[in-house]
């Protein structure tokens, strides 16, 4: 990825939290209900599901069709004019209501099929729609992330999906001062701790199965792979704590795209942007994998 192209992922992202944070802050979407679940029970965890498919709320219309208008417009001038019209295609005018929370609802509870459609009914790109669907939701999904984290670390959350909104880590994250591994949600913007020697995917634990990619200018970058299920992570060596040149995680998962092209070429695979782990359902390929996870961190599975 070229300067000019960090330069103006950097731009949305700088101009794009700030309306990230003013949508929040207008968004009643039931968190009262979320603070008495600020720490996770052992029971929550064992069952593997995620906390925004529990503890989602109501959405206020008519803020988040504003937010998504507003994003359009950030991402056409940083990323580019693949974006112009999308919200459009997607929020009609005539229909604001019954389209705003068609879309929001199949978003959120990450309907493999859903954004494919669209893009073969709006002639869109699946990769653009999918960009603009995770930060039009981005809002929903951190708020849930912030209402329900706690300030303690509580019981470790031992899955590789997230715990807020289930989806598979885009990207992760070692601390080199403390040598722990953080995996990433683009969905909801939270991180979470996850063993270093272990795929998230599939809970590979075999040295010999594991391998690293990295390109030779930049040795802070990454590529984890697994040789058991050929799935890769990309991962950013840093130090978490050292406040002057703090992290962004959106920044550094979009500028790394040439890692992807690295990883594809290797035949290495990751789920799409956006796509939950097992489509959040409750079926015997979910369930043995909770099972794989509960032994490693040696609790009893939820049925």
């Amino acid at each position: 990825m070229s300067t000019q192209d960090r330069k103006g992922i950097e731009g949305f992202w700088l101009e794009y939290s700030g309306i990230l944070q003013e949508c929040i802050e207008a968004l009643p979407i039931g968190l009262e209900s979320l603070q008495t679940h600020s720490q996770l029970t052992l029971q929550e965890i064992e069952s593997g599901s995620p906390f925004i498919k529990r503890q989602l709320g109501a959405i206020n219309g008519i803020v988040m069709v504003d937010h998504c208008r507003r994003l359009e417009s950030l991402l056409v001038n940083h990323l580019g004019q693949a974006f112009l019209g999308i919200s459009a295609k997607i929020i009609r005018d005539d229909s604001i209501h019954s389209s705003m929370i068609h879309f929001f609802d199949n978003v959120l509870n990450a309907k493999p099929t859903y954004l494919a459609t669209i893009c073969r009914t709006a002639d869109l790109d699946l990769e653009t729609l999918t960009l603009f669907a995770v930060y039009a939701v981005r809002p929903i999904r951190q708020a849930v992330m912030m209402a329900g984290r706690s300030d303690d670390n509580g019981q470790e959350w031992p899955y590789g999906y997230c715990p807020v909104c289930g989806l598979w880590p885009r990207m992760a994250i070692v601390d080199e001062t403390t040598s722990e591994l953080h995996l990433w949600c683009i969905g909801c913007g939270g991180a979470w701790r996850f063993p270093r020697l272990v795929c998230p995917f599939c809970f590979e634990r075999s040295p010999e199965r594991f391998g690293y990619l990295y390109l030779n200018d930049d040795s802070s970058y990454r590529i984890y792979t697994c040789d058991r299920c050929r799935r890769y992570l990309k991962t950013k060596l840093t130090h978490l704590k050292d406040k002057t040149t703090p992290v962004s995680f959106d920044v550094e998962y979009m500028s790394s795209s040439s890692l992807d092209e690295m990883a594809r070429i290797e035949r290495y695979i990751q789920d799409f942007v956006g796509f939950a782990a097992f489509d959040l359902q409750d079926n015997a390929a979910a369930r043995a994998y909770r099972k794989q996870a509960c032994l490693m961190a040696h609790m009893n599975p939820g049925e």
